[in-house]
């Protein structure tokens, strides 16, 4: 155990100098380049490793090991960041990119990318607000993908009459198609509703708004000033000139999801899960008895009868009891009563069934990711499968959008060597050059899927006798949606609002009866003030002066608790040497007794006490794993008491320890109260209720 503690001790003491290393030791010559994944010879993608390695034959990779925490995203980048241990080139996604660069893990590659940007993929304008900051690139696509709506092509034929060449024209053709692909008796739905925020973010942009947006406040009157659309030629967000200089206040973000284009998508989501309808076994047509058209308030429209125009036949609503869902019935003219039917889309909470319900024919359509080397997904058989547009939410302000996502190379900031900064961009270049994808196509065409490569690709690369596979439907409506995608919302911290929204989202999902505006605006209103601290710096000079003086209070009575304590202590060390004398024997006592102590006094120092101060010190700081680290003062502790997550917690907190009590100690105090009072058998009982403790399972 010692050895492994004073081992542990060293690499903390040699942390920094790992960190800060300026030139990496080469191996055999060869400049060494750190990756995440390196496949072993035999692996999935060994043959893009060995093509690498064989065109750059001065570098050598090795695979970084690292840590990772269970349940939070990103843990190992972060820990081998702070360990020094990182990889120098490492993937992120779009929302993860903003959050590596306010960490300074990203090292800008402007002057590199500029020299050799023909070789690399093109940057889509959309994507220039995320993969340019302060002026320099962060990051560089490897690929992109967009959504695409995938429609089962033999179930549009079937119900609809549909060959899958077209998509609705709007949500209430949407909602017509999903009535009559679903049977709810075979478990069959028209539409999958999954992915919780990141999907409803498409839904929000048809309806004509966005989930996030750049503000400034202007420094003279404090008004509110909204960015002007379009970006500068480098992903610049521009603002309009108010008269005052804007250039140096910062720019802060709020949610919008609140606004009527959020409200609308919520609304249009309650219709699918929530419409109830019928479909009489003699006609086949779907009745409508409650119903959710107006995407604005999302209240139901209630119809009392509704005429069968197949069979003349007169059905009425008799009304039960409200709740979710309503426990209405269905009479016909006969008398006889006839089941509900609940929605027309199939709500995916907690699950990723989605994809096999789909290809199982569970699921008429459902949201699917094509993109830009593959055609689409080649788990989808083009002869089975449609590729759709989204359609537009209502007038005003509806349109047509999707979601591009990309994977994104990055390089580490820590980088110092000239060498491996090369070796570094060389791999990115590899990454996205042309002899990786005439490997990646070669291999697609050998495997029988060159239907899913993009045709321009086969017929770079020598494959033209197969560019007849590709679906052309495949094709066109890729292109109709990489002119209306852009990226998913990625403001610094916007990732944690997730959570918030999709339980908004899900308390609508779950109950028809809650009013969308205000779960939304609830929820908007959290994470504006706590998430992304839309007005953190108004509430920061407001509460300060108070945080100080309280700050100044409890350091008073430390102090003078400490100082009763010194005093006590003093006080009982003075009569301990009246009493005792100063012999030397005494002191031969004191002086080995301590050597002793030292070694498990310094252990414990070093484990305890070191680690307490240095996150003492970080609670007073803006904390970055690397860079600078800035002081301010109280602002941590004023953001934790001001929020009402911590408040919560601590009254989860409360309340678990008072259950603890109650059940723990009280329970079992009252127990062996009753069990004294027991006239006959007291020691069987008290047995056989003490047994369980000192039993196994």
């Amino acid at each position: 155990m010692i050895p492994r503690l004073v081992a542990a001790a060293c690499l903390l003491v040699l942390l920094p100098t790992a960190r800060t290393q300026e030139l990496r030791p080469k191996e055999d010559g060869k400049t060494v380049l750190r990756l995440a994944n390196v496949p072993e010879p035999g692996q999935s993608g060994r043959e893009e490793i060995d093509l690498f390695l064989s065109l750059n034959p001065d570098i050598t990779l090795k695979q970084t090991e690292g840590l990772s925490v269970e349940g939070v995203n990103q843990s190992r980048l972060f820990l081998a960041m702070a360990a020094g241990s990182a990889p120098d080139v490492f993937y992120g996604a779009i929302a993860d990119v903003l959050t590596y660069y306010h960490q300074h893990f990203l090292a800008p590659i402007t002057d590199l990318y500029e020299r050799d940007k023909a070789s690399l993929l093109p940057i889509k304008e959309s994507l220039k607000p995320v993969l340019y900051q302060d002026g320099e690139l962060i990051a560089v696509p490897q690929f992109y993908k967009v959504m695409a709506l995938a429609m089962r092509k033999d179930m549009l034929e079937e119900r609809l009459g549909e060959s899958g060449n077209r998509s609705p024209k709007d949500w209430d053709e949407w909602f017509q198609w999903c009535l009559k692909l679903t049977e709810p008796e075979k478990g069959i739905y028209g539409l999958a509703l999954y992915g919780d925020t990141w999907i409803f973010e498409i839904y929000v942009w048809l309806a004509g708004g966005e989930m996030v947006e750049p503000i400034k406040y202007d420094p003279a009157s404090g008004a509110m000033i909204h960015a002007l659309p379009g970006y500068g030629p480098q992903g610049q967000i521009r603002f309009p000139d108010t008269g005052g200089n804007l250039d140096k206040v910062p720019i802060t973000w709020r949610t919008t999801v609140d606004q009527v284009p959020g409200v609308r998508a919520l609304n249009f989501h309650k219709r699918l899960l929530w419409a109830q309808w019928i479909r009489p076994a003699d006609s086949g047509e779907e009745l409508v008895f409650v119903d959710y058209p107006d995407y604005d308030t999302g209240r139901a429209v209630v119809h009392d009868e509704v005429r069968d125009p197949k069979t003349g036949r007169l059905y009425r609503l008799k009304k039960g009891l409200p709740g979710k869902p309503r426990t209405d019935r269905v009479i016909d003219d006969t008398g006889k009563e006839l089941p509900f039917n609940y929605g027309v889309a199939k709500l995916y909470i907690g699950s990723d069934d989605y994809s096999n319900d789909f290809l199982e024919g569970r699921t008429a359509m459902m949201p699917s990711a094509g993109g830009r080397d593959a055609v689409f997904d080649n788990k989808y058989s083009p002869s089975l499968v449609a590729l759709g547009t989204f359609p537009p939410g209502p007038a005003p302000g509806g349109k047509e959008a999707t979601e591009v996502n990309a994977g994104l190379l990055c390089m580490n900031a820590t980088i110092k060597d000239p060498s491996v900064r090369d070796a570094a961009w060389r791999y990115i270049l590899f990454c996205n050059g042309r002899q990786r994808q005439a490997l990646k196509v070669k291999e697609w065409v050998e495997q029988g899927l060159a239907a899913y490569v993009m045709p321009e690709m086969l017929e770079k690369y020598g494959y033209q006798a197969y560019v007849n596979e590709v679906p052309k439907q495949w094709v066109e409506q890729n292109k109709k949606l990489e002119a209306v995608a852009k990226p998913e919302a990625a403001a610094p911290g916007f990732r944690a609002a997730f959570k918030e929204i999709a339980s908004a989202l899900q308390s609508v999902y779950l109950d028809p009866t809650k009013d969308a505006s205000l779960e939304l605006a609830k929820r908007a209103a959290y994470i504006n003030r706590f998430i992304l601290e839309e007005d953190r710096e108004a509430n920061l000079r407001h509460l300060r002066p108070y945080a100080y003086v309280v700050g100044l209070l409890v350091l008073a009575g430390l102090f003078f608790i400490l100082r009763s304590f010194w005093k006590s202590v003093v006080e009982m060390a003075n009569a301990r040497s009246t009493a005792a004398g100063t012999s030397r024997a005494r002191l031969r006592t004191h002086v080995f007794a301590w050597a002793m102590m030292i070694p498990a006094l310094a252990l414990v120092l070093l484990f305890e006490y070191v680690p307490m101060f240095r996150g003492s010190v970080m609670a007073f700081q803006e904390y970055y794993i690397l860079g600078d680290q800035k002081f301010i003062g109280l602002d941590n502790f004023i953001a934790v008491l001001t929020s009402s997550s911590f408040w919560q917690s601590v009254g989860v907190t409360f309340r678990f320890v008072a259950l603890s009590l109650g059940l723990g100690f009280l329970a079992p105090v009252l127990l062996a109260v009753l069990l004294s009072e027991l006239p006959r058998f007291k020691y069987f009982f008290r047995t056989v209720y003490f047994l369980p403790a000192v039993t196994s399972g």
